[in-house]
């Protein structure tokens, strides 16, 4: 299958005017045919190399019940294909991790859902994105959290981003602090931070991006809008960034607002990313379109009367770069629900990208395919490997761009309640 999908490229900021006068460009997506994915988790398997050369990718899953599994897998071996769970994974903190996370400073400013609910601890966290300190040999990692479940007696809970280091490769890990917050409460029944029907969900689901190139870590992550005592109705894409200097720490992150990197990850601001169009240049949500807490009425409301925005086309996208294009370019998560009207192409899995001249989002196409619920950027020149997450090793020049059918580098949902609730 192939995917023609227009281009408009520049070397300044884009405005309105140089967006409706620009001449696209185009070039062929193609999609091979699907191939199985044998070890489905609830994060992405996310690849990185140790400070030996050893190929491993991680993944993990916090389950709500009280029996439920909660674990950081890794795996090692020459590639994707030939990779076997390695021992670390059931070593130290990593093969059950309830008194880690509930142990964590996210964990202990967290509250306990109410009686009889199905949420079990009072934080669930997943360990997504590692990344090895050419220095010390240390593995650094963002940890995503779910913490105080039902916050308003509704079925959901408030999400936040930490850090985390394992100084002994992966078999022990300690989550040091916050590095991407909401910009507000997520204290159980804030009704002074949320005075009307809604509330913001918080930070989280990050995809971690490592960008040797430029010295800087990219965290892309999501947001929602919850109706309270309700469910999850507007999903936001958000991106921060830190020097790579910094290893993470808390006041390393800052993240994209207003176009600028000019708000601290830490309960600052965020603006809600969008893809550029001639009539939107952008590629964010202007400040006084964004969601605020003091606005009446549910999101649906909200949303029609343009108080706030819609779901955002560019939740939550793994990224990667490519050499020959000059390109970097990304996979974005593709809402199914029928309650989220940006969904119009339901059978159809969309590709991005992006001029890192000018740091704005580009036109993106649809590729023809069911899209999955991870996604990641196979390497045609080397079988089993993947170019996500990474621009450590450019792709040569002759690279084709290709988009990956769904089930490849793919995580599918586990046997258990959480998606369904999530």
């Amino acid at each position: 299958m192939t995917l023609t999908v227009a281009l408009i490229l520049t070397s300044a900021p884009l405005t309105a005017s140089a967006a409706s006068a620009a001449v696209p460009g185009s070039f062929t997506v193609s999609v091979d045919s699907r191939s199985s994915w044998t070890r489905p988790d609830d994060t992405p398997a996310f690849p990185f190399i140790d400070k030996d050369g050893t190929f491993y990718y991680q993944q993990s899953h916090s389950l709500y019940g009280p029996n439920d599994g909660r674990s950081w897998s890794f795996y090692t071996g020459a590639d994707f294909d030939s990779a076997s769970r390695a021992a670390i994974s059931d070593a130290g903190t990593n093969p059950d991790t309830t008194a880690l996370c509930n142990n964590s400073p996210t964990g202990v400013e967290s509250t306990y859902a109410p009686s009889g609910s199905g949420y079990s601890q009072r934080n669930f966290c997943v360990l997504s994105g590692v990344w090895v300190d050419p220095d010390t040999g240390h593995w650094y990692g963002l940890v995503h959290n779910e913490f105080t479940p039902q916050p308003f007696g509704d079925g959901i809970h408030y999400d936040g981003i930490d850090y985390a280091v394992s100084i002994d490769q992966g078999r022990t890990w300690t989550i040091r602090d916050h590095v991407i917050t909401s910009p507000y409460s997520t204290d159980r029944g804030d009704n002074v931070a949320f005075p009307q029907q809604t509330y913001h969900y918080g930070d989280g689901d990050q995809r971690l991006y490592v960008d040797a190139a430029s010295g800087y870590f990219y965290a892309f992550y999501g947001s929602r809008i919850v109706d309270k005592y309700g469910g999850w109705k507007a999903f936001y894409g958000h991106v921060a960034r830190a020097p790579m200097a910094g290893k993470m720490a808390p006041g390393s992150w800052r993240k994209w607002y207003n176009g600028a990197w000019s708000e601290p990850g830490v309960g600052g601001r965020e603006s809600t990313l969008m893809p550029v169009t001639a009539t939107a240049p952008t590629g964010y949500v202007a400040v006084d379109k964004e969601y605020k807490p003091t606005t009446p009425g549910t999101v649906d409301q909200q949303v029609a009367a343009g108080t706030t925005p819609p779901t955002s086309p560019l939740f939550v996208m793994d990224i990667t770069y490519n050499a020959h294009l000059g390109l970097y370019r990304g996979r974005r998560h593709h809402r199914r629900r029928p309650d989220h009207p940006v969904d119009l192409h339901r059978r159809h899995q969309p590709a991005v990208a992006d001029d890192p001249a000018s740091r704005r989002r580009l036109h993106d196409g649809l590729c023809p395919q069911r899209p999955p619920a991870h996604r990641g950027f196979p390497d045609r020149r080397r079988p089993g490997h993947s170019a996500a997450g990474h621009r450590q090793h450019a792709p040569a020049v002759g690279d084709r761009l290709t988009v990956p059918a769904p089930e490849e580098q793919s995580s599918c949902r586990p046997p258990s309640r959480r998606r369904q609730r999530q």
